[in-house]
């Protein structure tokens, strides 16, 4: 079975050997009570749901900036600085 750490944790491979299960890679390990638990308490990702939470991220929207979207300033509105007619004094 394939496995993928989750987003900033190293969880340490069955053998103890000094080797991790990173966030960087999916990684073959044995179908194993150690992998099953680890996976069910969240650290571990199993082959098929890193590949479709991967496929489900999308990228954020970004914020259309071009001028035919920009909004003309009010010709009547008060500057912001001034008090007097914001009050209506």
């Amino acid at each position: 079975m394939q496995v993928i750490a989750r987003k900033g944790l190293r969880v340490p491979i069955e053998t103890g050997s000094r080797r991790y299960v990173t966030d960087g890679a999916l990684v073959d390990v044995p179908n194993t009570v150690y992998y099953r638990r680890r996976i069910a308490e969240g650290d571990l990702l199993s082959g098929e749901a890193a590949t479709k939470a991967a496929a489900a991220a999308k990228p954020a929207p970004v914020a259309d900036t071009s001028p035919a979207n920009a909004v003309a300033p009010d010709a009547n509105a008060a500057p912001a600085g001034d008090k007097k007619s914001t009050k209506g004094a």
